[in-house]
């Protein structure tokens, strides 16, 4: 009987079969590591913790934990104690969790073994680091600034310690846990590498000895119950600061966890996820020329697509990937591209006598993207996608829920999957989602609204389809266009209508059949397709499906 280990940022490691004495032996010393490191220092109750969930794994009761029995057994709570009325348990468990990964990214991350706390769970998993041959360490790629092209190199970021500018000291803990929480945070966007450092690195320091492209830097001040949080992400190269945002929050013992976590969100939000500052960043330094890091320029130049298909573009970037991902079968981040460019090319309708064989390609490659890295939120993202466009929805709601929960700071996969729901009727669940969404973003895009919009069209409220018509041009994302179009076919119409009718029909005189139809592809339920099909015919397009 063993546990189901789980993939991690690890390098070299491999699930631990626990009916193998040798490898039970590794975990338990690997446990007393842990234990007598400096970052459970002072942590007796989380040390407790640790120790029996272990046990208890080991054992083969690792099933068994739950809210309740932990509770008892290790927080010394009543028989009548309620898990659902009193948090110790899940709380205790997010700063466990937290710590290991603190450990594992600074001081425990060249260890034989890993402990792990999956979120959602108590149950731990275990990895052993595999022995490396010396053919394979001689020609293991090295990562440096002058390295030759590794196709599976990431940018990095150098998280050091948050600096306690309070004068007294007496917030340190404060900035230990919103270290973490960063940490934590950034770690879940797995095509970025993320490392910890002393709060005195210099840039130099930070790209030669780190090899970070990139530092993530933050001070701490306090006047009463006001703390001001400031972040501060500079580009190692030039000193450059790419990125500053100050955070101030009244701050009691209740909303400690509270106040971490959303800094921590909103900060992981604009500094990793596909559109944020380090890919934004990245994009315009390499324009034109290629990096050491062929993988992830294949996945700039995903992320940057435009919205309006642009079908040569699309070939090149999947041929771009196939070269990659032949060399590099184990590159996670890449198979999820690959399945989110097929997706793309389905859900916008193109290639339709094609659709199927495209469909196959994009499931494949997610599937694919999953198996290699079970932790990636964007292999689930990508899956999830996938699912929802071959019809399979039960699939594509588990896969929705792994990638917002491996992930919850990735705007785009909330948005995308409030879209959906919006597509499928269920509008409660994108309005929370779309919420979500925009609490990480401080100024929304064009395409960051569409799921309000539609809810909008949905709720027979039009008036800001004009105004947004007035700056919206053919290439702007397709699904905006439409949902702004219908809107205004509603309300009666609008100058700002006219114009892109006019720029729109100039291009493709049957845009209105061509685009209803590939929002077939979206699986919209009848309703949402017919406000949007009379929209259309209300707008006055030419070629309109008829009801």
């Amino acid at each position: 009987m063993g546990a189901q280990a789980l993939s991690t940022i690890g390098e070299g490691l491999d699930p631990v079969a626990l009916d193998d004495i040798a490898n039970r032996e590794a975990v338990l010393d690997e446990l007393q590591r842990v234990l007598n490191h400096s970052t459970f220092k002072d942590t007796k109750r989380l040390k407790r913790f640790l120790e029996y969930v272990v046990m208890e794994t080991l054992d083969g009761r690792g099933a068994r934990l739950k809210g309740y029995s932990l509770g008892i057994e290790v927080f010394d709570r009543a028989d009548d104690f309620d898990p659902q009325g009193d948090t110790i348990v899940r709380v205790q468990a997010g700063q466990l969790r937290r710590r290991l990964d603190l450990y594992y990214a600074q001081d425990g991350r060249a260890n034989p073994a890993r402990i792990l706390l999956p979120k959602g769970r108590y149950e731990p998993v275990f990895e052993l680091r595999r022995e490396v041959s010396k053919n394979e360490a001689s020609t293991r790629p090295k990562l440096s600034p002058e390295a030759p092209a590794d196709k599976l190199a990431r940018p990095g970021i150098l998280v050091p310690s948050i600096v306690d500018m309070s004068g007294d000291q007496g917030y340190n803990y404060f900035a230990e846990g919103l270290t973490s929480e960063l940490v934590n945070a950034l770690v879940q966007f797995r095509y970025l590498r993320v490392i910890t450092g002393t709060p005195t690195v210099t840039p130099q320091d930070a790209l030669s000895v780190y090899n970070a492209q990139f530092i993530l830097s933050g001070s701490l001040r306090r006047a009463k119950d006001l703390i001001r949080v400031s972040i501060n992400l500079i580009e190692s190269q030039t000193g450059a600061h790419i990125l500053s945002k100050t955070f101030d929050r009244e701050c009691n013992p209740s909303n400690i966890f509270e106040i971490q976590e959303e800094i921590a969100a909103i900060v992981a939000a604009a500094v990793a996820t596909r559109k944020g500052a380090v890919n934004r960043y990245n994009r315009r330094l390499n324009e034109g020329q290629t990096s050491n890091m062929a993988g992830y320029d294949a996945l700039l130049k995903f992320f940057n697509m435009r919205a309006q298909y642009d079908e040569d573009y699309f070939k090149a970037l999947i041929e771009e990937f196939d070269e990659v991902l032949e060399e590099n079968p184990k590159f996670s981040s890449g198979w999820a591209a690959h399945s989110l460019l097929y997706s793309t090319i389905v859900g916008k309708g193109c290639f339709d006598s094609k659709s199927e064989d495209m469909m196959e390609a994009a499931l494949r490659s997610a599937r694919r993207a999953v198996s290699v890295h079970a932790e990636n939120a964007f292999a689930y993202h990508a899956s999830c996608i996938a699912n929802y466009f071959a019809g399979n929805f039960e699939q594509y709601k588990k896969d929705a829920a792994m990638a917002i929960s491996l992930n919850p700071n990735d705007y785009t996969t909330l948005l995308l999957y409030a879209q959906t729901c919006v597509c499928l009727g269920d509008y409660q669940e994108a309005k929370l989602y779309d919420e979500a969404a925009h609490r990480l973003i401080a100024i929304p895009a064009h395409w960051n609204v569409t799921v309000s919009h539609t809810l909008n069209l949905m709720e027979g409220q039009y008036d800001y389809a004009c105004e947004q018509l007035s700056s919206l041009t053919p290439s702007s994302n397709a699904i905006t266009i439409m949902v702004a179009i219908a809107a205004a076919g509603h309300a009666g119409g609008c100058e700002g209508l006219k114009t892109i009718m006019a720029e729109l029909l100039e291009k493709d005189q049957d845009y209105a059949a061509r685009t209803l139809m590939g929002f077939k592809r979206w699986h919209p339920c009848a309703e949402v397709f017919e406000k949007m099909r009379s929209g259309f015919e209300k707008a006055g397009f030419p070629n309109t499906p008829k009801a």
